[in-house]
């Protein structure tokens, strides 16, 4: 409930109080005493509203027996960095939809279809601020990413034989993917702000007549279809008397949409139709604002932007392919 409150919804409810549970009863750990007696200083970083360094301090939080001493004034020269992150594990698709024929026997007068669609819809967002006083530097930083590696399948594969007017077989596969990153960093020596974006979509649609089978209809109509549509954002400020800010922006697109006719595969048809269509839309953002923007503020201050986009690697293609086996 803790996280789910501050981080799902980002502390939008009112808290009527805070209750530490089971301190009565609490005991400091081994040694964690006579280390902080021995430590020349003691540093504590915020981390939150709600049970960060003011409810620690105003009151001091007493572990029964001991309370925790408390410790000098920073010095005036002393210089302190406060990090402020937001990670966010990466949205992971992997869903498979399979619609598959196998080893059977079809016999109709009018239509068959095999269909399979996989839609996937991800959002991400993640935000970090960092912000210090005195002699101090902040650093934030954000990341957010999105992996797809769904696949959807249709098929009549290998050992059926089917008899009918029209066999349709559509594999389908939409994605809907949108992610932001921020960071926002402030301090009075020097701040940082860092931002990274990750959309990597390596999603397959296959539609295939499968080894072996046979296939006898007035029409076939065999479909693979890929529909990619995504977009990403990431924004920085940093403020300080050294201030330095940068974003961050990778996508890569693979995968394909295939048909593929296996080997030994017999079709007789009257009508042939094949289609196999791979597109990807990025301007769900970029249509109206900028995708990257980073600032600084400060007596040296230095910004950078880098945004790429890779459509097939080396070891990945993205594309279309129509594939006849050996025989077929």
């Amino acid at each position: 409930p803790f996280q789910e409150c501050l981080v799902r919804r980002r502390a939008a409810d009112a808290v009527a109080g805070v209750r530490f549970e089971g301190v009565p009863g609490a005991r400091p750990a081994p040694g964690v005493l006579e280390a902080i007696a021995g430590a020349d200083r003691v540093v504590l970083a915020p981390s939150n509203p709600f049970v960060s360094l003011g409810l620690i301090q105003f009151p001091r939080l007493w572990v029964t027996g001991t309370p925790i001493p408390p410790q000098p004034p920073a010095s005036p020269k002393e210089l302190r960095i406060t990090i402020g992150g937001a990670d966010v594990s990466p949205n992971i698709l992997q869903g498979s939809v399979n619609a598959v024929l196998q080893l059977t026997d079809v016999n109709v007068d009018g239509t068959v279809s095999i269909a399979a669609r996989g839609d996937h819809i991800a959002r991400a967002q993640t935000d970090a601020l960092a912000i210090s006083g005195g002699l101090s530097g902040s650093v934030g930083v954000a990341m957010a990413s999105t992996i797809d590696r769904s696949s959807v399948v249709a098929a009549a594969d290998h050992g059926v034989q089917m008899r009918a007017g029209i066999a349709r077989i559509s594999a389908f596969g939409r994605d809907d993917l949108l992610q932001k990153a921020s960071a926002i960093s402030g301090g009075t020596f020097a701040g940082i702000a860092g931002s990274y974006s990750v959309v990597d979509i390596g999603a397959n649609a296959l539609a295939r007549i499968g080894e072996d089978a046979d296939i006898e209809v007035g029409t076939l109509d065999i479909s693979a279809r890929r529909s990619q549509d995504f977009d990403a954002q990431a924004f920085n400020l940093a403020v300080g008397a050294f201030a330095g800010s940068g974003a961050l922006m990778v996508n890569t697109l693979t995968g394909t949409a295939h048909v593929d006719f296996g080997a030994g595969a017999k079709v007789a048809a009257s009508n042939l139709l094949v289609s196999a269509q791979n597109e990807a839309i990025k301007n769900r953002y970029t249509a109206r604002e900028n995708s990257l923007e980073s600032f600084s503020a400060g007596g040296l201050a230095l910004s950078a932007l880098a945004a790429t986009t890779t459509v097939g690697t080396k070891t990945q293609r993205f594309g279309t392919e129509v594939s006849f086996g050996a025989g077929s």
